[in-house]
């Protein structure tokens, strides 16, 4: 899960620079999530996983964290 949304913020930053590879429909969307939340958590949550195995899954329960990242991210963004 985190190399496929690592893969997918890469393209929607490498969209963003280069526009003329977006179609006209993607140029005037702009998205307020940019997956770095996502991205962020999932990594804390492989590694709090390889630490401690016996956890299990119930880590992935953060990902319920991930608007409250995104909001933060974009605010500090937009300073």
């Amino acid at each position: 899960m985190l190399i496929s949304v690592g893969a997918l913020v890469a393209i929607r930053h490498h969209g963003t620079r280069h526009p003329e590879l977006l179609s006209d429909e993607a140029r005037g969307q702009r998205s307020s999530q940019s997956g770095y939340g996502t991205l962020l958590v999932l990594a804390v949550v492989l590694v709090i996983t390889i630490i401690w195995p016996s956890v299990g899954a119930w880590p992935l329960l953060g990902l319920f964290l991930v608007d409250p990242i995104e909001r933060t991210l974009t605010r500090w963004r937009d300073r």
